[in-house]
């Protein structure tokens, strides 16, 4: 009897430490899901306070390096200027809400949601941070405020927009390599490793003529002045990404948008290529009879 008891007492133990591992492991499946936690107040409360101050060059210098390879420095000193003008100075952060951290084979992210108090208006930011192990701090790594409605006519269209996910920084970093490897003639093997549905949908010469056209047009390609947009989706095996960038080439500054789609996880390969052509400006004839100016 008392053989049976003790059998009975070590089978409960037993099934209460295999019910409480499954539990513990499904928190920590569950947790591995969303994300590490962290809150980034700290790191947004110095990002917000640097731009009010006017160091938003210091900032850019201190930003992750994908940032700045995402924005030239003048346009980013000319975002932030926008949010002091706009919104007027950053007085305090109202909550936070963060997005979890992301660990993946070439970087590790994170993202917070902030609801902040300006001068003129409250709002939202949404900052994206990168971690540099060899300083042991968070670097920025993306930057997006919305703007209340009563405000939006003081800034330009392009800010209005808030990106959903933003895309890989391989995707950025692809955008760039291939306008630099059609600017120095090898628009050719740019064609040979793109994706199968863009080679469906255009030709060769035609993909050829194309980039022509565009080099008559606006001249030879210079640089990626900032992406305004960028976006991910992901479908089951199948990922896709775009872009689209403020782009300067030496006779005009024009908009191109570009996606990617990596479905055999080979890599990113160009699907979509779209470079707008500025539309001529026509000079203002005369009224008869006005003089110019004396």
């Amino acid at each position: 009897m008392a053989g049976g008891r003790k059998r009975a007492i070590i089978k409960s133990v037993l099934v209460a430490f295999v019910v409480i591992g499954a539990w513990i492991g499904a928190l920590v499946w569950w947790q591995s899901r969303k994300g590490e936690s962290y809150s980034f107040r700290k790191e947004t409360q110095a990002v917000m306070e640097m731009i009010r101050d006017g160091k938003a060059a210091e900032l850019y210098e201190q930003a992750s390096p994908h940032l700045q390879n995402r924005m030239i420095e003048t346009r980013f000193i000319e975002k932030a200027t926008q949010v002091n003008q706009t919104l007027g100075s950053f007085r305090r952060i109202l909550s936070t809400h963060d997005q979890g951290i992301t660990d993946e084979p070439t970087a590790r992210t994170g993202y917070v949601e902030a609801s902040l108090e300006f001068e003129r208006a409250s709002t939202t930011v949404t900052l994206g941070f990168e971690w540099d192990p060899a300083a042991s701090r968070w670097r920025l790594l993306s930057f997006h405020y919305d703007i209340p409605k009563d405000l939006r006519g003081q800034v330009p269209a392009p800010e209005l927009v808030k990106p959903p996910r933003e895309a890989p920084s391989k995707v950025v970093e692809l955008t760039r390599e291939m306008l630099e490897d059609i600017r120095d003639g090898k628009a050719t093997e740019v064609y040979a490793r793109a994706h199968k549905d863009f080679k469906k949908a255009i030709d060769l010469e035609r993909f050829l003529e194309l980039i022509r056209k565009r080099e008559r047009e606006m001249g030879t390609y210079k640089q990626i002045i900032d992406f305004t947009k960028t976006g991910k989706n992901d479908r089951g095996l199948e990922k896709h990404a775009w872009v689209t960038a403020v782009i300067e080439y030496t006779r005009a500054t024009t908009t191109g948008t570009f996606d990617f789609i990596d479905d055999d996880g080979e890599g990113w390969r160009l699907s979509k290529f779209k470079i707008d052509i500025p539309a001529p400006v026509v000079p203002v004839r005369p009224l008869p009879g006005a003089t110019g100016p004396s």
